[in-house]
């Protein structure tokens, strides 16, 4: 009968040993799962739009000033910033002077303007005469977006076509121009 004593004590310690380890596994799944799940609430939701402004200097030269609005669609605030600006006038390249600070983004639908260049009435005559191989403008920009508490950050490259060659000018995502 001893041998039935000893295996029923050491039986009980090996069920405890491994239900104590499977616990803390358990418990190890379920804290990384939370940590996913508090990172994908908190981070930065950022969508880009690029606004073409008229200016007029005279009433027969129209330019255009260039602006991105990095838009934050979350619930919560965020940091963003600009870098790699560039603005391509038909065969010409504009590099924009990119931001070195972030700046702070409120939540649900607020944006800020961050200028990406302008375009004379010359170089609007130029591409709406097609006096360019490439008569187009387009505006490059990498986006860098983290959350407030610094956990998450991703850049993300940009590309907009602007069209200047009707009356109104035309911004459209052109994501299948951009070289990675």
């Amino acid at each position: 009968m001893d041998w039935l004593r000893d295996f029923s004590a050491n039986y009980a310690n090996g069920v405890t040993a491994i239900v104590a380890v499977l616990a803390l596994a358990l418990t190890a799944l379920s804290l990384n799962a939370f940590r996913r799940e508090y990172r994908a609430k908190y981070r930065p939701y950022l969508v880009p739009a690029v606004r073409a402004d008229e200016i007029a200097s005279a009433p027969d030269e129209i330019g255009y000033r260039l602006t991105i609005h990095p838009t934050n669609v979350g619930p919560h605030p965020c940091w963003v910033r600009l870098s790699d600006v560039k603005m391509v006038l038909g065969d010409e390249l504009i590099i924009v002077e990119s931001m070195k600070e972030w700046s702070l983004i409120g939540t649900q639908g607020a944006s800020t303007a961050f200028p990406s260049g302008e375009i004379y009435p010359l170089g609007v005559k130029r591409i709406r005469d097609h006096e360019y191989q490439l008569n187009r403008v387009e505006v490059h920009f990498t986006l860098h977006s983290k959350s407030i508490d610094d956990q998450h950050h991703e850049p993300s490259r940009w590309l907009f076509e602007v069209d200047i060659r009707g009356d109104s000018p035309s911004v459209l995502y052109r994501p299948d121009l951009l070289k990675l």
